[in-house]
């Protein structure tokens, strides 16, 4: 079993673990996260934003100090020392990728306000530029969501090669596959979370289990008892009693149908690689007609901690 330890000095927080605290262009990229895509909002929301210092960052620290065994030393044995032994270590690393998107609002379009009311996050009349920013924003967010869950790790290699940073449904360390079912049954449930603890899982009390609207379905049939009730019927399952805690269960669309997720969300946090002492930046570019066009970038990549505190379970479609 792996043991891990996260290094601050890396990935220190951006402030308080509350969506408010974090700064502006990036809490409202938090929270411009849907109730369809809450992966961003539910990490963001709980942890805050780490900070990177290079495009490549570490995001824990594993070592293995061996199984516990049967120790025998007599006291003769002891007034010598045994032969030392090293404990290897391992850095568990992700990358920052860039995110950029351009909103261009012609003069015509921003001289025709008629039905923009109430679209602006804070409740004021949005004119279209704020509202084309905010939409390119919500996209943004999408993307940025999409990519932890889904993205695949790639370091550039040069000035040609997108960093790409990896999502935890390709780092988590322990993969589980359904094997000869197409669908779901409570053992390939229990088998992953067993997996999970054998590999150095903690199992927080944040717990999540994240899935398709269709395996939702599944799970809620899996676990759910119905009351006795003339007046109420049906059932819906949100939080699943484990043998090893208490998991709550989210809908996220970026999660396709062959896949679930247990994440440990005490340890799974957006990260920054801060320019110019900006997190995302909104910047009006140079213009060329009659139009107003302006940009928003942002570096941003994924902290997961250790591998070893999430596991994925692949369903084998027949």
């Amino acid at each position: 079993m792996a043991f891990y330890n996260h290094d601050a000095r890396h990935l220190p927080n951006a402030g308080s673990s509350i969506v408010a605290d974090l700064p502006p262009y990036l809490k409202m990229l938090v929270e411009l996260g849907s109730a369809k895509y809450p992966f961003l909002g539910l990490a963001g929301g709980l942890n805050g934003a780490k900070i990177a210092n290079a495009w490549e960052y570490d995001m824990s620290q594993t070592f293995d100090p061996g199984a516990g065994a049967d120790v025998s030393i007599s006291e003769d044995a002891a007034k010598t020392a045994p032969s030392a032994t090293s404990i290897a270590r391992a850095l568990n690393k992700n990358v920052a990728q860039i995110f950029q998107r351009k909103v261009s609002v012609t003069y015509a379009r921003e001289s025709d306000t008629a039905g923009l009311t109430n679209l602006s996050t804070d409740g004021a009349s949005a004119s279209p530029e704020a509202f084309q920013i905010q939409g390119a924003l919500a996209k943004m967010s999408r993307d940025f969501g999409w990519a932890g869950l889904n993205g695949t790790k790639v370091v550039s290699t040069d000035s040609t090669v997108a960093y790409k940073t990896g999502g935890i449904i390709a780092s988590a360390t322990s993969q589980v596959d359904t094997a000869s079912n197409s669908v779901i049954v409570k053992g390939d449930i229990d088998n992953l979370l067993a997996t999970m603890f054998e590999n150095g899982a903690e199992f927080s009390e944040s717990m999540t289990i994240f899935c398709n609207a269709r395996n939702k379905i599944v799970l809620t049939d899996l676990y759910g008892i119905a009351e006795r009730n003339f007046f109420v019927a049906g059932i819906s399952v949100d939080r699943l009693i484990t043998d090893f805690g208490v998991f709550n269960i989210v809908i996220d669309q970026s999660i396709d149908a062959n896949t679930i997720v247990a994440a440990d969300m005490k340890y799974v946090a957006p990260v920054i690689l801060p320019f110019k002492s900006n997190d995302i930046l909104v910047e009006e570019l140079a213009k060329t007609g009659a139009s107003s066009d302006y940009q928003i970038y942002g570096q941003m990549g994924w902290s997961f901690t250790a591998p070893e505190l999430h596991g994925v379970l692949t369903i084998t479609q027949p």
